[in-house]
């Protein structure tokens, strides 16, 4: 799987919880099994500057992360190594 990346288009409707033009990447994740492990990864993420929003799953090992502008993949790589687990390289 590894890393996927989209541009939100200009035109497509937003709400208060999304950017316009924000970047919406999913992340694969290695080592996830529980809820604790998602909130894990979605606190270290969230922390990272730009990040608007997170949501991690598990069972899909993803996460999915919401930024004003592309993220440096060392700095997601670290926050995922942060929470205990291990971004899978695409």
């Amino acid at each position: 799987m590894g890393v996927f990346c989209r541009r939100v288009p200009r035109d497509t409707p937003t709400n208060e919880d999304h950017l316009e033009g924000a970047m919406i990447t999913t992340y694969t994740i290695s080592g996830m099994s529980c809820g604790h492990c998602e909130g894990a990864v979605r606190d270290e993420l969230a922390r990272l500057d730009g990040v608007t929003a997170v949501e991690v799953s598990a069972p899909e090992g993803t996460a999915r992360v919401e930024s004003a502008a592309s993220l440096p993949l060392a700095a997601v790589r670290d926050a995922i190594g942060e929470a205990g687990y291990e971004l899978v390289d695409a």
